[in-house]
């Protein structure tokens, strides 16, 4: 993990997930997953997450606009800090040195142009047995208040994936929820006391992402 942890001990309120940047610009979806999980909530939550800076190449002609979209949600979804360069929201595809100070005037990518409360990195679990790819998935669950919150869904593979989403809310099983895809136009009805026993199915396409918004459409 190198000096990060150290540092944050020493008193640093946040520092750079490098690890985690490199990791989802390569493409290499098992090893972003894997090295998520074996990081500490505390240091997720006092990392900053990106994908561009002044030191990088620019994210959009680096990765297909699929595996960037996935990536984005991820870096956005995770509690700590996020970083967006400037241009990043644009679009933007140059990188610029910035000895010049100033940078190339570009065009605006329309395709490129959650977060509150408590947030949970959730553990995605086997969809059937032998059904390795729920270890493709990145989940991370937010709720602010009660009857409402936010799951985002990140699969960072080249491969279609399954899991099981367990969900950790409170009262979970006495509410009927409405789920609306953010990202999307998918509307899905979910009964409490399923979500609490199943969790979540999702079966997600390659380098696919969602942000899925739950409300209470009653109490069971």
């Amino acid at each position: 993990m190198g000096f990060e942890a150290r540092l944050q001990e020493l008193g640093f309120d946040y520092t750079y997930d490098k690890r985690l940047y490199d990791k989802a610009a390569s493409r290499d979806a098992r090893a972003a997953v894997e090295y998520l999980e074996e990081l500490s909530p505390q240091f997720i939550f006092r990392s900053v997450h990106f994908l561009e800076n002044h030191d990088e190449p620019r994210i959009a002609p680096l990765l297909p606009f699929a595996k960037h979209r996935a990536a984005l949600l991820l870096t956005l979804a995770l509690p700590g800090m996020r970083l967006l360069h400037q241009g990043q929201l644009d679009g933007a595809s140059a990188q610029t040195s910035v000895h010049l100070r100033r940078r190339l005037s570009e065009p605006a990518n329309p395709q490129t142009a959650v977060g509150n409360g408590r947030s949970l990195i959730v553990r995605p679990q086997p969809a059937w047995a032998g059904n390795e790819s729920h270890r493709n998935f990145v989940l991370v669950q937010w709720q602010r208040e009660a009857g409402t919150f936010d799951l985002a869904v990140v699969n960072l593979s080249a491969d279609r994936s399954q899991c099981h989403a367990p969900l950790a809310i409170d009262d979970l099983a006495s509410h009927h929820w409405r789920l609306a895809d953010l990202l999307g136009t998918e509307i899905h009805e979910r009964s409490g006391p399923d979500l609490l026993k199943l969790g979540l199915f999702l079966d997600v396409p390659p380098h696919a992402a969602h942000l899925f918004h739950f409300s209470s459409i009653g109490k069971l």
